[in-house]
């Protein structure tokens, strides 16, 4: 994932991994842009060097702005409402959005059953991964994801990547979408 949002990355800023887990990803960003304020945000942190922050699941504890630009990757459908997580981005951010999701796949044309197939892809993933993460299975279509961040909460889509099935292990299908504000 790191090779697919690093182009995106500003080099320099206060900086938000938003769902940041075990702070591992955060690390590594971290790592390749040492100019970067980093602050990594979950609601579940099991960070054994204690760098991730956990907030309520709705605020971080951050004024409006605070953030030059903010990422997530494959977090917002982990949030029961990834409307107000978006939102939550939206207002943290000052810059730039970055987001690589989840899209249930396409496989049999039927909207229920895809999204019942990325649901249990992930959920196993989770088990066999030994994560606490929740999965709600929250997926947005890729257009869905487009009007909440450019016509709901006003941002700017920058660019958008399709990477497909990009992971060997599971059948989820990634997409990259940065907006900027």
């Amino acid at each position: 994932m790191f090779e697919q949002i690093s182009s995106y990355m500003l080099p320099t800023g206060k900086t938000a991994d938003y769902g940041a887990g075990n702070g591992e990803f955060m690390r590594l960003v971290a790592s390749k842009f040492p100019e970067l304020e980093m602050e990594g945000w979950d609601i579940v942190t099991d960070d054994p060097d204690g760098q991730v922050q956990s907030y309520d699941g709705k605020h971080i504890p951050r004024e409006d702005g605070y953030y030059s630009q903010i990422y997530a990757t494959t977090v917002l459908h982990h949030v029961e409402d990834p409307k107000s997580g978006a939102k939550e981005i939206v207002r943290l951010s000052s810059k730039r959005i970055i987001l690589i999701e989840t899209i249930a796949g396409d496989r049999t044309g039927d909207r229920t059953k895809d999204w019942n197939i990325t649901f249990v892809a992930d959920y196993f993933w989770r088990l066999a991964h030994k994560s606490s993460e929740p999965v709600p299975g929250s997926y947005l279509t890729v257009l869905e994801w487009i009007e909440l961040f450019v016509k709901e909460l006003g941002c700017q889509l920058f660019t958008f990547a399709d990477f497909g099935n990009d992971q060997k292990t599971m059948t989820e299908k990634h997409v990259l979408l940065v907006f900027e504000k």
